[in-house]
């Protein structure tokens, strides 16, 4: 990482700028190893492999404590297998319109928060804008790293290691976020309000967000599905209705929640699912996603 990242970065606990880098290892620019120390607090976060870890234990309720670690060992486990797990047409669609409605241009910070093994940084990276790419695992980090290197936008992305209740960024820096598939896997219920809160804070006023969750959809009330569960033991989820999401966002201007994913997969290309998104009512019912747009 590049020490210029100080113009939005913060400590997670304070939300203080004045921070202190200690390099240990450097190649050129770049901080290979060391630490970051905020003046304020005297929190100490490691950078490793150039990627800060700016997750603080403290900041995690013990209710929510658990299921973070469960987790973060569930996504370094996985995330090899992480972008195959999703079928072409769930990019295709998904990215798409995240994309679209974000449109990132080169004077635009974005984050992509929930960043992965870079499904979605990589396009936003490749429309120009810097991004910086906020994840719980560092194995998906550094996976993303490398795909971004190896696609020629390296330059153009900040990897950084966060919980995304108390992210690393100071209050009205950024122009954009987008995150994919993030929501539903926060636990308890007050942390995915803080999760939203956290977002509204970051965001410039004007600034732009967009973000899909899973959806409990009509198809899957009638056919009883469950609310809420985990992925193989380990990765917890939650189905939210389009009201309930929506009610999350009462704090921006404009949200607009709609579905994606509205159509059977020998139908469903973006084009058309866009068709059936701009009716939002009947997007929510059939969609697999909630898609929500808002604006601070």
């Amino acid at each position: 990482m590049k020490p210029d990242v100080l113009s939005w970065l913060c400590c997670p606990v304070d939300h203080s700028g004045d921070l202190r880098f200690e390099a240990t290892k450097t190649i050129g620019r770049e901080i290979v190893t060391g630490s970051i120390r905020c003046n304020r607090c005297s929190a100490v976060y490691a950078i490793s492999n150039g990627i800060p870890h700016l997750m603080s234990l403290q900041n995690l309720a013990p209710v929510a404590l658990g299921s973070r670690m469960r987790e973060l060992a569930a996504r370094d486990n996985d995330s090899n297998q992480c972008d195959e797990s999703l079928s072409r047409r769930h990019n295709a669609i998904e990215l798409s319109a995240m994309v679209s409605d974000l449109r990132p241009m080169r004077a635009d910070t974005v984050v992509d928060l929930g960043a992965g093994t870079g499904r979605l940084t990589l396009p936003l990276a490749r429309g120009g804008a810097q991004v910086v790419a906020i994840d719980l695992s560092p194995r998906s980090l550094e996976i993303n790293r490398q795909k971004c290197e190896q696609a020629g936008v390296g330059d153009r992305v900040v990897h950084v290691m966060a919980d995304a209740c108390h992210l690393p960024i100071r209050t009205s820096t950024i122009e954009k976020l987008g995150s994919g598939m993030l929501l539903e896997h926060i636990t308890p219920a007050q942390e995915r309000k803080r999760c939203v809160e956290e977002i509204h804070r970051v965001l410039r006023p004007g600034g732009r967000m967009a973000i899909t969750a899973y959806n409990y959809s009509w198809s899957l009330r009638r056919r009883r599905a469950p609310r809420e569960g985990s992925h193989n033991r380990d990765l917890y989820f939650y189905r939210f209705d389009g009201r309930e999401l929506a009610g999350l966002l009462a704090a921006f201007r404009k949200p607009r929640v709609s579905g994606i994913l509205n159509l059977p997969k020998r139908l469903s290309v973006p084009a058309l699912d866009r068709v059936v998104r701009a009716l939002a009512p009947l997007a929510v019912l059939s969609g697999e996603l909630l898609f929500a747009e808002a604006y601070r």
